[in-house]
């Protein structure tokens, strides 16, 4: 069986699974207390806080319909809910307790602010003390890594070149149109095109450097990493070697968490589909190993 994230590609991969159930838990729950520990829970039931994507919604979610049904949909009160610094954007009631920031543009990154809700002005007797809350947020700051999968063959049979695969992870959304810029991809004189595919979220994208000549000599594939142009200091140089034609060996081999885990094997040359690798392939302590070319 061939196992390959993208058709057009059949990897130069052994994948040897082991068989795991991973569990996550995650638990989040807002402190309604503010600076002076006093508890909001009666009038706060929710809200943005701790360290968001520069394009975040933010959220005021109250306990109680305090401003009855009539708000749904409506522009909420600026005097009600302000930022500071202001931010340009618009501020809507999207349900009888929840008011729903939108800014107009992405907020700045590794910026801080503080949300004041002036609860005296939805509230009627409001008891002394608690007439304003204030929570705070802070976007994130934005930062890359670049991890290289390695060599990969194409599809084609005739096709004799080869092209490399790897991930530009980022801390935060960054335009696809920006992130092309921060890799340039060489071997010997040429300079070599690559290809991109960016997630929805903007945070994880996927390359292929194309076309790569393996000769009867040696090389490198030479990738040249730069985040000036999504606002990171992130430099780095990143050298992969291109065996000669016909030097069958291993050339990687890295083990995979998620979304499965399995140690994944990169050979030089690809293997023979009919190639019966049980017992080729072995693991102290487990016997049943699940092999996939």
């Amino acid at each position: 069986m061939i196992r390959t994230r993208n058709p057009k590609i059949i990897g130069i991969a052994l994948s040897v699974v082991f068989i795991g159930v991973f569990i996550a838990i995650f638990s989040n729950k807002h402190n309604k207390k503010d600076q002076n520990g006093k508890d909001f829970s009666s009038y706060i039931a929710a809200y943005t806080n701790g360290v968001i994507s520069n394009r975040s919604v933010i959220h005021v979610v109250f306990s109680s319909d305090f401003a009855g049904n009539s708000v749904l949909g409506t522009v909420a009160d600026n005097n009600l809910v302000s930022i500071s610094p202001s931010i340009k954007g618009e501020m809507i009631w999207t349900n009888s307790r929840t008011i729903e920031f939108t800014p107009s543009n992405p907020l700045p990154e590794d910026k801080a602010y503080t949300v004041t809700v002036s609860l005296n002005r939805l509230i009627k007797d409001i008891p002394k003390g608690f007439e304003v809350f204030e929570f705070s947020f802070r976007t994130i700051k934005q930062s890359m890594e670049v991890v290289v999968n390695g060599l990969e063959f194409y599809q084609e049979a005739n096709k004799m070149e080869r092209r490399l695969s790897g991930v530009l992870n980022t801390a935060d959304f960054a335009d696809a149109n920006n992130i092309k810029k921060t890799i340039e991809a060489s071997q010997g004189n040429d300079k070599l095109e690559i290809t991109w595919e960016t997630a929805s979220d903007g945070k994880t994208h996927r390359f292929w450097v194309e076309n790569i000549k393996q000769g009867e000599t040696p090389s490198k594939v030479i990738l040249k990493c730069d985040g000036d142009a999504i606002n990171t200091d992130f430099s780095k140089v990143i050298e992969n070697e291109v065996p000669i034609k016909g030097d069958f060996r291993i050339l990687s081999n890295r083990v995979i968490q998620n979304p499965d885990q399995y140690v994944e094997i990169r050979f030089s040359e690809p293997l023979d589909q009919n190639q019966n690798l049980l017992g080729l392939i072995t693991c102290t302590e487990i016997s049943d190993l699940r092999m996939i070319t």
